[in-house]
């Protein structure tokens, strides 16, 4: 007697558009030859990925509910890691089979069933694109500060250097503000306020 497991299985969409029975193939072939005890398997959904897998933006989630025997486990993830068509997988210990999961997997089992051809990879989504051009434009306005720092540099020797530094940083006053504002007066006596 054996564990049974919860498997989610993402597939390359590539492979379940030619033909879905072949993909579901795919993993229940795999599980039966380690032999493993299938209570269900069935097309859990297609998604959008969180970040690109293998190339990859979208996949078909695939969701088996299967017994292993001991000692089966190391050779099936490794078989699952050399299969192309598998991106990734994770398997969980569960104490039983959901009574729903049987008939929503019996559902798809039915020959009339069909399952719908995922989309085609569109580009990534558009939060990427925004979040990599606010790091661009970052590196790029970081790039253009050194290089006007070695120009001025360049140029006038060391001063023009630490001026452009400090004009990022606002000078500090040396002289209180109250001597600033007083001068002497010719005859030397008190300070007068300009």
């Amino acid at each position: 007697m054996g564990q049974i497991y919860e498997g989610m299985i993402l597939l390359d969409n590539n492979v379940v558009r030619a033909d879905w029975r072949k993909a579901k193939a795919i993993v229940t072939d795999t599980l039966t030859k380690y032999e493993a005890t299938i209570h269900t398997a069935r097309r859990w959904d297609e998604r959008a990925l969180a970040y690109p897998i293998k190339g990859n933006q979208r996949a078909t989630y695939f969701l088996s509910y299967f017994e292993l025997p001991n000692g089966h486990s190391d050779e099936l993830r490794r078989a699952l890691d050399l299969n192309a068509s598998v991106l990734r997988y994770l398997f969980l210990a569960v104490d039983e089979v959901p009574e729903e999961e049987s008939d929503l997997a019996s559902a798809e089992d039915d020959s009339a069933h069909t399952v719908d051809a995922p989309p085609a990879d569109g580009p990534r989504p558009t939060a990427f694109d925004e979040i990599d051009e606010a790091r661009e434009s970052e590196r790029q306005r970081i790039r253009d500060e050194e290089d006007a720092a070695k120009a001025a540099a360049a140029e006038g020797g060391g001063e023009s250097a630490e001026k452009s530094d400090s004009d990022s940083e606002p000078e500090v006053e040396a002289e209180p503000e109250e001597a600033a504002a007083t001068t002497a007066t010719s005859d030397g006596d008190s300070p007068q306020e300009s």
